[in-house]
């Protein structure tokens, strides 16, 4: 089975535009980790705090637990 692209599934929920403002970054910053098929590095080693913001922005739909864990990254192939 495939793995969903949580990314992917958060600007399906929030929006692109709504998501890149709660996050305060571009909109080229969110289709770069669409990307990757996960939030950046710096999320992971707790510098950056983006997962509990599309949490909270997702309703609980998408979880910051859901977005650390390393089996739900999902690159998308161009």
């Amino acid at each position: 089975m495939e793995k969903q692209n949580l990314i992917t599934k958060a600007i399906n929920l929030i929006g692109l535009n709504p998501l890149a403002a709660a996050c305060s970054v571009t909109r080229q910053a969110i289709r770069r980790w669409e990307t990757a098929g996960r939030v950046p590095r710096s999320d992971f080693t707790r510098e950056t705090h983006y997962a509990p913001i599309i949490e909270i922005e997702s309703k609980g739909q998408i979880t910051e637990a859901e977005l650390l864990d390393w089996r739900n990254i999902s690159p998308t192939l161009s």
